[in-house]
């Protein structure tokens, strides 16, 4: 925290509110391929996971609530983004396969989200380090938060 100012904003929140503010800029730029940050990040954790995922899977590793997950997931479907695929040894799962247009889709998501990073980074007096230690902050805050599961 930084001491004798009236505007004292803790690490967390400024990095809680950045992370906001980053997403808001990215949903104004991902209106005309109609994605949002809701229906984007599935989408992203699909293709970063590279295989078919259960929904519980994706709501996990978005830290979201799986019942919201099924809402965007039902959404992510009819706009053919997505397929659900039954699980052959649990018949109450389904598998989610990212389609060949949500693999479009998620370029887009790839080409914007570069292009703010760049636009973020060139305006950094020291942007040669930004990178790393954003990194290691997150490693740390990553750690830590193995030793808090719910």
């Amino acid at each position: 925290m930084h001491n004798g100012s009236k505007n004292t904003i803790t690490l967390g929140r400024m990095l809680n509110q950045t992370a906001r503010l980053w997403r808001h800029i990215l949903n104004i730029r991902l209106l005309p391929y109609g994605l949002t940050d809701a229906t984007w990040q599935p989408l992203l954790e699909l293709k970063r996971q590279n295989r078919p995922m259960h929904q519980k899977d994706i709501a996990e590793a978005l830290f979201l609530d799986k019942s919201s997950v099924v809402r965007t997931l039902r959404n992510l479907e009819l706009q053919g983004l997505i397929t659900r695929v039954p699980d052959k040894n649990d018949r109450r799962a389904h598998y989610i396969v990212i389609t060949d247009e949500g693999n479009k889709r998620i370029e887009y998501v790839l080409k914007i989200a570069s292009e703010v990073e760049n636009e973020v980074v060139q305006k950094l007096s020291d942007h040669k380090n930004f990178r790393p230690l954003l990194e290691e902050v997150y490693s740390v805050v990553k750690d830590i938060s193995g030793h808090y599961r719910i």
